[in-house]
């Protein structure tokens, strides 16, 4: 029995052999069957999606985090902080 089938929808699979389904099945936080695969099994959960469009992961890759900070000019931690602009640093000692 699948924990979760998501139906009335268009999954683009990114599978150039089946590039779009309509139903998909989830056991246990995984992907497990699309369109008949999915449909023909038993699930705990039915989501009408409603006709959306269904993107695969979509994050951003580009992230440079070695640059991370290098905005501040000053190290980022809770023992040092950044003076007020017009302020003078006080001196170290």
């Amino acid at each position: 029995m699948l924990c979760t089938r998501l139906t009335n929808a268009r999954f683009l699979t990114m599978d150039p052999d089946h590039p779009v389904a309509h139903d998909l099945g989830v056991w246990r936080g995984r992907i497990v069957g699309l369109d008949e695969a999915a449909t023909s099994l038993p699930a705990r959960e039915v989501i009408d999606l409603q006709g959306a469009t269904v993107l695969p992961g979509f994050i951003d890759p580009h992230v440079h985090l070695a640059w991370t900070g290098f905005k501040q000019k000053t190290p980022c931690s809770p023992s040092s902080r950044r003076p007020s602009p017009g302020r003078p640093r006080p001196a170290p000692g």
